[in-house]
């Protein structure tokens, strides 16, 4: 009897060690979020071995504004247009050139470019400090609203909440497109910025004594932090417009915020009463937002062209949120870059009623929450507000995105998280045995975020191998011509010409601007590997019969025909190529580079002066000159073109005149 006294008391007492160990660690709240922010970051250390990606060209590397400080005026001085976002590349630019992180430019616009590991490090720190401090917006909020015991969060289930939520959020591999994609870093930016405007909102409400059922006095202290706390809100709000349009849905969320953390204080009546004012700043920040786009700059920014219906595209974004982003954000399904979702042309199709119930369905649990468990009804109701600018009404080039469910996620994942608490309670309050309830509920917990991290990594990995990521794209994916033309550009840039030239002839089969780009690729395989000039000559024809007004596939078939030597084609070429641009840059230098390949001197040195005269010294022309003059014995002719020439090389640090869209265009001196 003795022995089993003394076994059960060493049983409590082990128990009371594991509990206060347990507490201890809840009552740490700043390793807590430590941890989360660590294990976040170490989930996308691959990421900073992958290269640059679709949009990437265009938005850095092709981005004249980001690769100087006079670019990076304008890009300031035209703030609203996305300029926070592209203050930070130029940031990442400056940075990866100083700590010598480039290489050569290749075909890019300058003649060294960064290497994308200093940008990458960039989107990861920012993803870090969102899940960083999406931890401590969850603890204040469930302080404001759950309202746990004198003993604190710590001996309450929601003590776990900030913690689970900010880790299985960092882990989530539905996120990776907005972290490792560079493209993508806007998303996560504007959540950042939209973090913290919540948090400075809320903790200026409690400066000012918004919470505060007691009716107490508020001091001249208090009431001079909360207007700094809401002057830093609105710097948050007009630095997420420069980042991301998303940003306004910032006041809504806001104004749902304060109103549950004072509904949970005291009646819904009493509430309204007492945001009015606060809400009448708030929606005053979203009317001067949309009348300085419409008046001032003319329009909302909305796309234009026809992209597809509202109402079709309203039917196809139901069915998107309900079946693809709903269970990737459990990491249920496979990630695809713009995967091919069939559009719903009907109200009456099956694939949407199913949609709409689950929509329907998750409204009314937030609904039925609105009392018993205010942080659900919370994150519903944001991941919908979130959702609303860009999977609603107006229709996008991209019909699916899954950067775009970043910001939404933090709702989404804070609504869940409160659940499972919510019913962890209910399972307490009944006095069910847990035993080993608590220990199997912690380990299905474990194994479900080790999941999702092993995913993340998986998908970083995949990102960071180009092959592997294109062959499993290609599909699955929406627009094939753009991944069968990305398969070729990587294929080509690793050797591999063959599986390069399989890539762009699948491409071209496809309509759109993807297969002509791929036949443009294909043509310069032809001539530069394997000098088929008669192919290259049938590809670019098609380029220029299909895009006649990018004068790009004009200078590329003209190289053609001179390295094919078929002047009298040339002579005709020009001919047609002079009534679509008369007089280019481009047109000029051809005819003259036809007439000098011809040995006919005088003529060509009477069209290379021209040019210069009227577009400027250019490298390919003054050699050309020089080259001349020597041929007709005028050495002091030849020595002042040659002396242009290496003073324009200083003075342009070797680049030369390029098309735009240069990525892809054959150059011939």
């Amino acid at each position: 009897m003795a022995k089993k006294t003394e076994a059960k008391e060493s049983g409590i007492e082990a128990g009371a060690v594991s509990r206060s160990r347990s507490s201890l660690f809840l009552r740490s709240h700043r390793l807590q979020a430590g941890l989360v922010s660590f294990a976040a970051f170490c989930v996308y250390i691959p990421a900073l071995y992958v290269e640059w990606y679709f949009d990437d060209f265009k938005a850095i590397l092709d981005n004249a504004n980001i690769q100087s400080f006079r670019g990076l005026q304008y890009v300031l001085r035209n703030f609203i247009h996305r300029g926070v976002i592209q203050s930070t590349y130029a940031y990442d630019w400056f940075v990866s050139l100083w700590l010598g992180l480039s290489a050569s430019g290749g075909d890019s616009d300058v003649a060294f470019q960064p290497l994308p590991v200093c940008f990458h490090l960039t989107s990861i720190l920012i993803h870090v400090l969102v899940v960083f401090f999406y931890y401590w917006l969850l603890r204040k909020l469930i302080l404001l609203i759950c309202r746990p015991s004198s003993d604190g969060l710590h001996s309450s289930p929601y003590g776990y909440v900030p913690f689970v939520a900010a880790l299985w959020f960092g882990f989530q591999p539905i996120n990776t497109e907005a972290v490792t994609y560079l493209s993508g870093r806007a998303s996560a930016l504007a959540a950042l910025e939209y973090i913290w405007g919540l948090l400075l909102i809320v903790s200026a409400a409690e400066r000012f004594g918004l919470f505060d059922t007691a009716g107490e006095s508020q001091k001249k202290r208090d009431y001079f932090i909360g207007s700094v706390y809401s002057a830093l809100a609105v710097v948050c709000f007009i630095f997420g417009i420069g980042t991301k349009e998303i940003i306004v849905t910032l006041p809504v969320v806001a104004g749902l915020v304060l109103a549950v953390c004072m509904a949970a204080q005291t009646s819904w009546k009493a509430t309204f009463r007492r945001l009015l004012i606060p809400c009448g700043v708030l929606v005053a920040l979203l009317g001067v937002f949309f009348g300085y786009r419409v008046f001032i700059l003319g329009g909302l920014g909305i796309p234009e062209g026809d992209v597809r219906p509202w109402d079709v595209n309203l039917y196809s974004q139901i069915s998107i949120i309900a079946t693809y982003y709903l269970p990737r954000q459990f990491g249920i399904g496979a990630l695809v870059f713009d995967p091919n979702v069939p559009l719903i042309e009907n109200i009456g199709e099956s694939r949407l009623l199913l949609s709409f119930v689950i929509i329907v369905g998750l409204i009314v649990l937030a609904v039925f929450f609105i009392r018993r468990e205010p942080l659900v009804f919370l994150g519903i109701l944001w991941y919908f507000i979130a959702l609303a600018p860009t999977s609603s009404f107006v229709p996008l080039s991209d019909l699916v995105a899954e950067r775009r469910v970043y910001l939404p996620n933090l709702g989404f994942v804070m609504a869940i998280t409160a659940l499972c608490a919510y019913a962890f309670r209910i399972v307490i309050s009944k006095q069910v045995k847990t035993k080993f309830l608590v220990p199997g509920l912690v380990f299905v917990g474990f194994i479900f975020v080790g999941v999702q991290a092993y995913k993340t990594i998986s998908r970083n990995l995949l990102y960071a191998d180009k092959g592997a990521f294109w062959q499993q794209t290609i599909p699955h994916v929406r627009d094939k011509a753009r991944a069968y033309y990305n398969l070729g550009l990587y294929s080509r840039d690793t050797g591999k010409l063959e599986e390069a030239m399989e890539a762009f002839r699948s491409a071209a089969a496809y309509p759109g601007h993807f297969a002509i780009a791929s036949a443009n690729a294909l043509s310069i395989i032809y001539m530069r590997d394997r000098r088929d000039y008669g192919q290259a000559e049938v590809w670019l024809s098609r380029c220029v019969e299909l895009q006649p007004e990018n004068e790009r596939y004009w200078t590329n078939l003209g190289s053609c025909l001179l390295l094919a030597k078929d002047f009298q084609k040339a002579e005709q070429f020009y001919a047609r190529w002079h009534q679509v641009f008369p007089n280019s840059f481009y047109s000029l230098r051809f005819w003259a580079q036809v007439l000098h390949s011809q040995q006919r001197l005088d003529e060509a040195e009477e069209v290379y002066k021209r040019t210069i005269k009227k577009y400027g010294d250019d490298p390919t022309v003054l050699k050309n000159l020089a080259n001349i003059a020597e041929a007709k014995g005028d050495a002091a002719s030849a020595e002042k073109y040659r002396k242009r020439l290496e003073n324009l090389q200083k003075r342009k640090s070797g680049s030369e005149r390029k098309l735009p869209g240069i990525r892809e265009s054959f150059r011939l001196e």
